[in-house]
């Protein structure tokens, strides 16, 4: 259980890392 919830964070984390990364390409 707790195995998954970390993976749920990670998956968010790196969702997040890519949205805001091709925000930055999008509006520099």
């Amino acid at each position: 259980m707790k195995k998954r919830f970390v993976l749920f964070i990670a998956i968010i984390c790196t969702l997040a890392m890519v949205s805001s990364a091709y925000a930055k390409a999008e509006c520099p």
